[in-house]
């Protein structure tokens, strides 16, 4: 992948095409993100975010501001997090745009998580999947589903965190990936929740509510 950005951002740069030049940033931030190299993605989010703004390619700036306010939360930037996702929810609400928005709310959801507001993370999440589900299915709606998981796990609803997850590895199924894709920081928080669960409940309940999960629709999980 990073020799075939090499590729792209060199010819981009030869072809003066400034916007193709923005991508490539913003695909670097992104790469690294996912091998857990969280300052790298920050600083290359950074710059991803000026070129794409100076170039006005707004989509994308809009959700290389979601990555970057993910990136930022998971290095324990919460201030600066909120900020960016902030400023990008201001411009989906200008534009009327959905699919940006809903995964900036979830990066929400997943800071406030982290600091330990799960009352505020299990509303912004679930305000998330109600805006996404209309693009299901997606791995936005696997995503969403699996931060309620960890949310109910956090707060010991330890039935509906198992249905979550439960509902989340057929979404995830369905979407042809898993979420080690992901990151490490992710499948983390999805090891030590299922780890939680294996602690709390019976293994019969436990492969009971998984199961009933996995027969949930994005709206049956809203519910």
């Amino acid at each position: 992948a990073a020799a075939r950005l090499d590729e792209c951002e060199a010819a981009a740069t030869r072809l003066h095409l400034a916007e193709a030049a923005a991508h490539c940033v913003g695909l670097r931030g992104l790469a690294a993100q996912l091998r857990g190299d969280l300052t790298e993605a920050e600083s290359q989010f950074e710059v991803a975010l000026r070129k794409l703004a100076d170039v006005g390619e707004t989509a994308e700036w809009l959700m290389a501001s979601f990555e970057y306010a993910v990136a930022l939360s998971l290095g324990g930037r919460s201030a600066d997090a909120v900020a960016v996702s902030t400023s990008a929810l201001a411009v989906c609400q200008h534009r009327d745009e959905r699919w940006a928005r809903s995964y900036l709310k979830w990066s929400q959801g997943l800071d406030h998580w982290l600091q330990g507001d799960f009352t505020a993370a299990h509303a912004t999440a679930l305000d998330a999947l109600r805006d996404h589900r209309v693009f299901d299915p997606s791995l936005g709606t696997a995503l969403m589903t699996e931060l309620l998981a960890w949310i109910a796990g956090s707060t010991r609803q330890f039935e509906r965190a198992a249905q979550l997850i439960g509902a989340s590895r057929s979404l995830w199924r369905r979407t042809g990936t898993e979420l080690v894709a992901f990151g490490p920081k992710l499948i983390g928080f999805h090891s030590a929740c299922r780890d939680q669960l294996e602690e709390a409940m019976a293994p019969r309940s436990l492969s009971t509510a998984l199961h009933a999960g996995a027969t949930r629709s994005p709206t049956g999980t809203i519910a």
